[in-house]
This record gives structure tokens, sequence and C-alpha cells, in this order.
């Protein structure tokens, strides 16, 4: 990271729309309790989402990362991979593991490779 003398390989900005994230925070807590509930554990809080999980925020937020993410890449030198985060995780998953492979020259072993065309759709840069 800038001024600690040590570079970041690679990060991830996983792009998804702020209404689908917050659907996704709310599914989350929905089965979360459930699953406290039908292990017959005590749920002593209603579980609840964190102050900046709000579609504004998401919002927000989403909008600032996007604004520093040339900077990042053009100033910092960071290698920043785009995700499409709105796909299937498993496609997501695989998304990145390509990605890692192509960057650090790593062979793939035992990972399914789909259409190539949908990969580079994912991983977008």
């Amino acid at each position: 990271m800038a001024g600690s003398g040590k570079k970041s390989d690679l990060v991830f900005y996983m792009d998804l729309p702020p209404h689908t994230s917050y659907e996704r925070i709310l599914a989350r807590i929905e089965a979360e309790s459930r699953m406290s509930e039908a292990e017959g554990k005590k749920v002593d809080r209603r579980k609840f989402h964190h102050m900046h999980e709000t579609p504004e925020t998401l919002a927000f937020l989403q909008e600032q990362f996007e604004d520093v993410i040339p900077y990042a890449r053009d100033e910092l030198g960071l290698d920043i991979v785009i995700i499409d985060a709105t796909e299937p995780i498993e496609n997501v998953v695989e998304a990145m593991l390509v990605t890692i492979g192509s960057r650090f020259n790593i062979a793939s072993h035992g990972v399914p490779m789909r259409d190539q065309r949908l990969l580079d759709g994912l991983a977008k840069r």
C-alpha cells in the first residue's frame, strides 16, 4: 500500500448496483435469523444491517469507489480488476480465479472453464 513500502498485487472491485446489494443484505439478515432460530439458538436481538448498509449510502459509496479507481490505477499503480458481481457466485469466483491465474501465470488445476467470452465480460478492466 502507498507509503508503507508494500504494493498490493491485485485488487478486485465487486461491481454491484446498490439496490441489488441492499436486497442481498436483507436476504442475508433474514437467512441468518432463520438459521439461528432453526438451530435452537436464542436470538437476543433482531439481526440488523450496518449503518452504511442503506440504499442511499451504498449508492454514495459506489460513486466514491468508482471515482477513485482511475486514480488508484494511474497514480498508485494498483492492479484493480472490476468484477461483475451481478453474475451467479460460481461465475464471479471463476472470473476471479481466471484473473489470478493469468496475472500470476498460474495454471488452473481442476477449475472448470466455461465460455471465455463470459469470463472476459466478467473480468472487465
